[in-house]
């Protein structure tokens, strides 16, 4: 498993070891890598299990290693409770990683994400912002602090006396007063999650403890997102259901429908660092329309602030251009008719495809974007802010993409012996492409090597 730092920089490599079977074999324990992706600078650190799904801290400082929902990796006996936190800023040794063993009620891990850095207690200055890993379970949140990982985890249920186990499907953060927002599938309550400070108990004990508060919805949400208003804070359930969004006042629970009249499931707000407006749309059911919801005094215009848009087709999915005021829509599952949205006029355009995109990214934070089908040698460039697209051919079809802060893009040929294309930035031709091919892991990414030019042996 592969997974990019946010930033670029590294790519962060899950390898699940070797088991040659040969007792005269050599073979090789579970690692996880850290490739330096603008100078090959390779660090690795050994795995206690051979795990098989990885997650980052946003700010790439931590790893945390773990075992899929029905995971086949492990020996005879293996402990699908078992985590493995890793310091990547510093050297493997005795801690690092550090194993836990997540206490659950006969139930298995369905997903691990991290917070962003946080304060413990709230507060206007923070002497130690944390990151904390976040456990989600059946019936559960479990955390654990990954600035101080020799410390207890803490967890919360989603459970009443007598019923079922909740099973959480998404957890949102506050990082500015250390509260979590989760949304549990099979309930129409939100949980509001606040790390309360405490008094530690003993050298490994926390110094918060998580308290739970449930908000109704009305109906069952299918996603959440919250903002602030005036010093309020709102949370934003879509209740496909009820064919309607709902806004609740976490400080007073105070609940206000605003209808849709469609069953959108999904709620993108934006800006992402102050939410002024959301962008609400289907996944589960195809319509050939969004919507704009304005946020500003909501309670009172309800439906006045949401606006209908129009697409060209229906739509399978919604994404925000990270770094810009644009949107892209796809408007099938083999992506071969996208569009691009002006967040601020409010207005669609369609870019129309011959084959389906195997792959894309963006470049320059969003100006440009990057695509590739698997079918043809072609990386292909849009400038979205002309809708202006360009086409540079490379020696063989790419599968996958990824951007480099430096702006270079490496294209993937997914090939047995390797091969990696790759261009200097969205502006460059066929005349600039380099051709890595046959390359270990420590020369995976040394796009400074250079290598042949496109066309040569």
């Amino acid at each position: 498993m592969i997974v990019p730092t946010a930033d670029g920089r590294d790519l962060i490599v899950l390898a699940a070891g070797l088991d040659t079977g040969d007792p005269d074999g050599r073979d090789e324990p579970p690692h996880l890598l850290r490739i330096a992706a603008e100078t090959g600078e390779l660090k690795t650190w050994e795995m206690p299990s051979p795990f098989d799904r990885m997650t980052l801290s946003a700010d790439g400082r931590f790893a945390v290693a773990y075992f899929s929902t029905g995971s086949q990796q492990g020996g005879l006996l293996r402990n699908p409770n078992e985590i493995a936190l890793v310091d990547l800023q510093a050297p493997a040794g005795k801690g690092n990683p550090r194993v836990h063993s997540v206490r659950a009620s006969g139930t298995v891990p369905s997903g691990v994400t991290f917070s962003p850095p946080l304060c413990i207690p709230a507060a206007q200055e923070c002497a130690e912002p944390r990151v904390l890993v976040v456990v989600l379970a059946s019936g559960s949140l479990t955390f654990l602090d990954a600035t101080h990982a020799d410390r207890r985890e803490a967890s919360v249920l989603l459970q009443a006396p007598g019923a079922e186990p909740l099973d959480p499907r998404e957890v949102l953060f506050a990082p500015d007063d250390a509260v979590v927002f989760a949304r549990a599938t099979g309930t129409s309550d939100i949980f509001v999650v606040t790390l309360q400070p405490v008094t530690p108990e003993g050298p490994d004990g926390n110094d918060f403890r998580p308290a739970i508060n449930p908000l109704t919805a009305g109906q069952r949400p299918s996603d959440i997102a919250f903002y602030d208003e005036q010093g309020a804070r709102k949370v934003l359930a879509v209740t496909p259901g009820s064919l309607s969004v709902g806004v609740i006042d976490v400080a007073t629970s105070a609940l206000v429908t605003v209808p849709v009249g469609d069953p959108v499931d999904h709620a993108l707000v934006f800006p992402p660092e102050a939410p002024a407006a959301a962008l609400l749309f289907a996944r589960s059911v195809r319509l050939d329309r969004l919507f704009f919801l304005d946020l500003a005094d909501l309670e009172t215009k309800r439906g006045a602030n949401l606006i209908r848009v129009d697409l060209p087709e229906t739509a399978t999915d919604v994404e925000l251009v990270p770094g810009s005021k644009r949107a892209l829509v796809l408007h099938d599952a083999q992506r071969t008719v996208i569009s691009v949205i002006d967040l601020d006029a409010r207005t669609v355009y369609p870019l129309q495809g011959s084959l389906g995109l195997t792959d894309y990214a963006f470049a320059a934070d969003g100006r440009y974007l990057v695509a590739v089908a698997a079918a043809v040698p072609h990386i292909e460039i849009v400038d979205l802010d002309t809708l202006h697209p360009a086409e540079v051919r490379i020696d063989d079809p790419a599968e996958s993409l990824l951007v480099l802060p430096s702006g270079a893009i490496l294209a993937d040929h997914r090939r047995a012996w390797g091969m990696l294309t790759v261009l200097p930035g969205p502006l460059a031709g066929r005349d600039d492409a380099r051709v890595l091919q046959g390359f270990l892991f420590e020369q995976l990414l040394e796009v400074r090597l250079g290598g042949p030019k496109m066309g040569e042996p």
